[in-house]
């Protein structure tokens, strides 16, 4: 799955929000975002990217909303979380757009699948070690 999902983030009890897109990429999940102000849209920020080994990810999943989605994912460290803003505690939510609740629940699916992918070969590769 190569296609991104746009996603927000809002900071600053709502003056500013991070705006970017979200990708399964490999083992990982990729945020790409900038920030800027949310008055104008003027102010923007250097484009950041951040990578998420899927390893490091305990919860990924897509809650309902009235308004927009959530997909909100759990890290194990908070060293993989503290360059997104507005996590809180290595809890990481980004909202999405309601057009693309399909596309989110595919990616959120996706994500998982790969996960445990690669949790199985961790087991088959400690146990041909020892």
């Amino acid at each position: 799955m190569n296609t991104s999902l746009p996603f927000t983030i809002p900071l600053l009890l709502g003056a500013a929000k991070a705006v970017g897109l979200l990708r399964l990429e490999g083992r990982s999940l990729l945020l790409e975002y900038e920030l800027t102000d949310r008055t104008l849209g003027l102010l923007r920020s250097e484009l950041k990217t951040v990578r998420l080994p899927l390893v490091e990810v305990d919860e990924l999943e897509l809650k309902q909303g009235w308004r927009f989605d959530i997909v909100q994912i759990r890290v194990s460290t908070l060293r993989v979380a503290r360059n997104i803003p507005g996590h809180d505690c290595g809890i990481i939510q980004l909202r999405t757009r309601k057009r693309d609740h399909q596309f989110a629940e595919r990616l959120v699916q996706s994500a998982m699948a790969e996960k445990s992918t690669t949790n199985l070969d961790r087991v088959e590769s400690s146990r041909s070690i020892t």
